[in-house]
């Protein structure tokens, strides 16, 4: 079983960690037996970059699905969606992450580092 944590590709990479913290939090206590599952199985993380709409999309699908998955929106950033963590068990929700780039990748255009 693997973690994924989408950030918001827009952001700059100390905002990255910080809303990847964030939403691990938030999937710690919304589903603590997932979150305990996962620790004691494997502990494997990946965190992805996503562009706002894929990360609503990413949202909702593991949602709808039923997938154990939390979201983040950042209170300095207007409540904006910033991270989503989810334990993918679908074949929906892994192909959007398939797509996405891993978040170690180049930061886009005009984005400083922190």
């Amino acid at each position: 079983m693997k973690l994924y944590l989408a950030v918001l590709a827009t952001l700059t990479a100390g905002e990255r960690i910080a809303q990847a913290a964030h939403v691990v939090t938030e999937l710690a206590l919304a589903h603590p037996e997932a979150f305990r599952a996962w620790h004691s199985a494997s502990n494997t993380v990946v965190v992805v970059t996503m562009d706002a709409r894929a990360l609503a999309m990413l949202y909702v699908t593991a949602s709808l699905n039923g997938e154990a998955c939390a979201m983040f929106c950042e209170p300095d950033r207007a409540g904006e969606q910033t991270a989503v963590a989810v334990f993918p068990s679908t074949a929906a929700t892994r192909r959007l992450l398939r797509r996405a780039p891993l978040a170690g990748g180049a930061l886009p255009a005009g984005v400083e580092p922190a």
